[in-house]
């Protein structure tokens, strides 16, 4: 009997944060120069900068201004028409370790990302705020374009956000 009860209780706590993810609006952001499109949180703040960098950032859970979670994408048009994901991969791996002194790798892997060979790699690091945070980075190359997406949470909150990073992760798409 009190099996039974425990087991539902965890049933019912797993619909409700489904649920929970379910009710989120999303959006579509689409930049028909690039030919990109991802869904993003309604609630979310989108910013598009010059350099072709957007960013989707979480409302921040208290008065600061800090954000407790950010996705931001990188669109960058490759010298070479030749440049495989293997260098993308050297070289952005190369990056991160010149810039973040006390980086710490948890994962490192090859995936897919819309449709295309991509690789991942999870870490922590502080931030140039002095903050630490948790990363996931995926980066892929598609149509002699380098596409990078960065995740970035407090350390405390990455699980929390990943479910809805996974779904914007999941509906990215490069239309020709």
């Amino acid at each position: 009997m009190i099996f039974s009860v425990f087991t539902i209780m965890i049933f019912a706590s797993y619909i409700s944060s489904i649920q929970v993810l379910a009710q989120e609006q999303f959006l579509t952001y689409e930049d028909i120069t690039t030919g990109i499109s991802i869904q993003f949180p309604s609630s979310w703040e989108k910013s598009v900068n010059l350099d072709n960098f957007i960013t989707f950032r979480a409302p921040p859970e208290t008065d600061t201004r800090i954000y407790p979670a950010a996705l931001g994408l990188k669109i960058q048009e490759l010298t070479s028409k030749s440049v495989v994901l293997q260098e993308v991969t050297k070289v952005q791996i190369s990056e991160l370790k010149k810039s973040n002194p006390n980086l710490e790798f948890s994962e490192s892997t090859s995936i897919t990302l819309a449709g295309k060979p991509a690789y991942k790699v999870v870490f922590t690091a502080t931030d140039n705020n002095q903050v630490e945070r948790k990363a996931m980075q995926l980066w892929t190359v598609i149509d002699n374009r380098a596409i990078l997406i960065t995740y970035k949470a407090q350390p405390d909150k990455y699980s929390a956000y990943l479910p809805t990073i996974e779904q914007m992760i999941d509906s990215f798409q490069v239309k020709n």
